[in-house]
């Protein structure tokens, strides 16, 4: 799943120049491709899940969209409310993924 997850938003990303990845510490080399195509747009939150949720509700403020993936099933509560929280659901749109291994 974290193969083809890498693969489409690299493809969605290259077609989409306000779509922004940001990862939760997994697999770094998982988005290499990604890195080459869309260095600008690729951050590593790393275990800071609460953190990274906040910052894809800021870039959905700010009309990007923030694709954020983590395998952290434990703590992403936590991190939907800490993005929830960030969003103004009057003009924010944004997705949140979460996958496993």
């Amino acid at each position: 799943m974290r193969n083809a997850f890498a693969k489409v938003v690299t493809a969605l990303a290259q077609a989409d120049s306000s779509i922004v990845l940001l990862s939760g510490d997994i697999g770094n080399r998982l988005f290499d491709d990604f890195k080459a195509k869309c260095p600008k747009r690729f951050y590593n939150c790393g275990v800071a899940e609460a953190n990274m949720m906040s910052m894809a509700a800021g870039l959905a403020s700010s009309a990007a969209i923030g694709s954020a993936l983590s395998e952290a099933r434990a703590r992403l509560a936590t991190a939907r409310d800490a993005f929830e929280t960030g969003l103004d659901p009057g003009r924010a749109i944004a997705e949140l993924r979460a996958a496993r291994a």
